[in-house]
Formats: structure tokens, C-alpha cells, sequence
């Protein structure tokens, strides 16, 4: 088991990402833009072609936090001394962080 000093950076980061979250779908904008179905300066008007990937700037600074959260916990973490659950604490982070880009 880990040292609770390994623990509270880590639900410290947690914490700091779900406000950021709560925070930022307040914030961002939810009606689409009306450019989007306007016709090009050609005439052409747009396809009605589905995003695969659509991400906005939120998620995208959400998803780096996360990404970014994993080498500072593994500093931490050896920097504490516990190497032993070194591995499951970096693949709990990774689970979590492909689960939100997954539902993203």
C-alpha cells in the first residue's frame, strides 16, 4: 500500500480536474456556430459529414492534464520511495484518463 503522502497529490489532481470540468461546461459555449451551415464563397453549401473525432479546447486541456498528471505522479512516487505499486497507480491513471477520452 502506498503512503498517504503519494495519495493526496494524486486526489489533489483529481479534485483539480473535476472542478476544472464542472467549471468549464458552464463556461463553453453549447449553440453551434452558424457558420457552419452557411455555403462556402464557391456557392457549394457543406456536406453533412459526421466528426469523428470532435473535441473542444476544455476537453483537450482536460485530457492533457491527465496525460501530464501520470510523469508527475510516477516522480512523486519514486521520490517517496514506494516503487512497489509504482505500476498499478500509473495503470489506474491511464485506465481513467481513456475511459473519459473514450465517453468524451
Amino acid at each position: 500500500m502506498l503512503p498517504i503522502e503519494v495519495w493526496i497529490p494524486f486526489f489533489v489532481i483529481i479534485l483539480g480536474l473535476l472542478v476544472l470540468l464542472f467549471s468549464m461546461e458552464h463556461i463553453a459555449p453549447k449553440k453551434p456556430s452558424k457558420i457552419k451551415g452557411e455555403t462556402y464563397w464557391s456557392g457549394e453549401k457543406p456536406e453533412n459529414v459526421s466528426n469523428l473525432v470532435r473535441i473542444t479546447y476544455w476537453k483537450f486541456l482536460l485530457f492533457f492534464s491527465i496525460l501530464e498528471m501520470v510523469p508527475v505522479l510516477l516522480a512523486l512516487t519514486l521520490m517517496s520511495g514506494a516503487v512497489t505499486a509504482l505500476l498499478a497507480l500509473y495503470l489506474v491513471v491511464v485506465a481513467v484518463a481513456s475511459f473519459i477520452m473514450v465517453l468524451g
